[in-house]
């Protein structure tokens, strides 16, 4: 597999060499872009890149970072004689693309969180304050509790006894599930141990997103089809998916047969591979790339608004289910004794 930049004859290298010579022009640009992003990871990275401009990086010290990789590549118009206002425009675009879809996957599990937190925020107070005094009166009448009373009597006894030991625990397998997600998501497992059956997953979609439209800068910049897809793998951020395009950037660098015969190639849509040869001659078809790169991103847009809806939705049924497992707790033993004195 590729493991190193490619070589100083690269076509990339030698057009981010052609960018750098100008970047004095460009960079206040750059750098008010910055200043007016709202914190967050865009931000970060873009701030990093400038950092590295300051202390006058050579191309290959820029494109060895996949953070700072992904900017260049769509920095990378520069010519010898003045810096794109289009190429920064495009700029803005990807980020203005990468923090809406930030900002859509936050919005999906928002109002879940907040219902889910105060259904146990409400449920604590209740266990704490009310079902002591129901449970007094029910053990002054001798009543026979339900299993639900009982559990819910057990929870508040819980609570009452040991406040900090269930706050730990509470904390704790909230870091737990929070890094079980984080690991899962970073190591791309779902792909991993799923393979193609998970391959629509809109984590996957979400990626080729990414990917198609850095292959379609960097096949714009001069690249040629290994280079193109070793570096927009690299700055796709999906582990599995940067493997599969080094590899397929390995056939191509290696061997004459088209993509599709790798193995690796079934590994990526069909349209994507097909994309990568569709054009004259049969080079990379840009256009269809950026194409399949809206595609996808408007893919995982109708998907996580559609996600997000059914996320609201039972994060509602959840908190009735809540209030009616404490209701029906608490006036069972009540509608018993009722009926037992009648």
């Amino acid at each position: 597999m590729m493991q190193r930049v490619p070589t100083s004859d690269s076509a990339i290298l030698k057009h981010v060499e052609r960018m750098l010579a100008h970047r004095s022009e460009w960079m206040p640009a750059l750098t008010a872009l910055a200043e007016e992003m709202p914190p967050g990871r865009s931000r970060r990275e873009l701030s990093s890149l400038l950092q590295q401009l300051k202390r006058d990086p050579s191309a290959c010290d820029l494109m060895a970072d996949p953070v700072t990789a992904v900017w260049i590549t769509y920095l990378g118009a520069a010519t010898d004689s003045h810096p794109s206002a289009a190429k920064l425009a495009d700029a803005i675009g990807y980020t203005n693309a990468e923090s809406d879809a930030r900002l859509q996957r936050r919005n999906a599990w928002f109002y879940p969180l907040v219902a889910i937190v105060i259904a146990t925020i409400v449920l604590a107070f209740i266990s704490l304050t009310v079902v002591p005094v129901f449970h007094r009166m029910f053990e002054e009448f001798g009543i026979t509790l339900p299993a639900s009373t009982r559990l819910l009597v057990g929870l508040s006894d819980t609570l009452t006894t040991n406040p900090m030991g269930c706050l730990l625990a509470t904390v704790t397998a909230t870091i737990t599930l929070f890094g079980l997600y984080w690991g899962w998501t970073r190591y791309s497992l779902t792909t991993r141990i799923f393979g193609r059956m998970a391959a629509g997953n809109s984590a996957s979609v979400g990626v080729m997103a990414k990917l198609t439209a850095q292959m379609a800068e960097l096949l714009d910049m001069g690249a040629s089809v290994p280079e193109a897809l070793w570096f927009a793998g690299r700055g796709c951020g999906d582990r599995h998916f940067r493997e599969v395009a080094m590899w397929l950037a390995q056939h191509a660098a290696e061997t004459s047969t088209p993509l599709d015969h790798s193995s690796y190639a079934v590994q990526l849509p069909g349209n994507v591979i097909y994309a990568l040869s569709a054009g004259s001659h049969g080079q990379p078809n840009t256009t269809l790339l950026r194409e399949l790169s809206a595609m996808y991103r408007e893919r995982v847009r109708q998907r996580t608004n559609w996600t997000s809806g059914i996320f609201s939705q039972f994060a509602i049924i959840g908190v009735a289910l809540v209030v009616a497992f404490v209701m029906f707790a608490l006036f069972m033993p009540l509608i018993q004794l009722v009926t037992g004195l009648s």
